[in-house]
């Protein structure tokens, strides 16, 4: 086989081979020969648009995380203020009660008992409410 291509090689004389060119077609003109770049260099545009876009909504849920925090912290500080406004609110009604059972001749300590129990009885109640599993759910399982 050697001898074979060794010998037509020779009658032949043939150039060296050269790497093959895309043509264009005769019809497509002298601009033929940029045809391949543009469409290389549109496909290069639109990955580097793809990438753009994806760097700006990366920038744009980044922007959109730190409001919602923003909001989120802000909404707790004002949360946390109403909250010790409250336990404010509740101490003193609860010192008044104590001064209003001394008032009534009831020893300092019985009028702080009583004002404490009155506090943890409706501390026990709002927690119950709370835990307590939703009766209106129960009787819906039961009649599906």
């Amino acid at each position: 086989m050697a001898r074979l291509l060794h010998f037509l090689s020779g009658c032949m004389d043939l150039p060296p081979p050269q790497p093959i060119q895309p043509r264009a077609p005769a019809s497509a003109g002298p601009d033929a020969a940029r045809h391949g770049d543009s469409m290389w260099s549109a496909l290069v545009r639109v990955i580097d648009a793809g990438q753009k876009l994806l760097g700006d909504r990366i920038d744009l849920g980044r922007l959109e995380v730190q409001d919602a925090l923003s909001r989120t912290l802000g909404q707790l500080g004002v949360l946390l203020g109403g909250i010790m406004l409250v336990i404010c609110g509740w101490v003193g009604l609860t010192v008044a009660l104590a001064l209003w059972l001394r008032e009534a001749r009831v020893p300092l300590p019985a009028s702080l008992l009583g004002a404490g129990l009155v506090t943890a009885a409706i501390g026990a109640f709002l927690i119950r409410a709370v835990t307590r599993p939703d009766q209106t759910s129960g009787r819906e399982e039961r009649d599906g």
